[in-house]
């Protein structure tokens, strides 16, 4: 039973160092060019359905430690898009 809970770390784990390699790219570039703001709200709002979720089912600690912390990181990408558009006017959030 142990092997099974070790395991669920493995794809949250990836799925993070996937979401802070978009972070730094976006901070080194000061451009958060080519994200959707409509699939990172999706994203967003997703991820929170899914925290009543895991706490509501009792999940793995796996879960109750590594998607809050997506859910944050989700909020930091959304602060980047925010921040580093030129203009808010001109997007088309389509």
């Amino acid at each position: 039973m142990k092997h099974i809970v070790l395991l669920a770390w493995v794809p949250l784990t990836i799925y993070m160092s996937g979401l802070l390699a978009q972070v730094h790219k976006n901070y080194t570039l000061r451009s958060a060019e080519g994200l959707s703001s409509l699939t990172l709200f999706t994203r967003v709002f997703g991820y929170i359905n899914y925290l009543f979720y895991i706490y509501y089912l009792n999940m793995t600690i796996a879960h109750k430690t590594l998607i809050p912390i997506h859910t944050g990181v989700l909020f930091i990408l959304a602060g980047q898009i925010y921040y580093y558009e030129k203009d808010l006017t001109e997007k088309k959030y389509y």
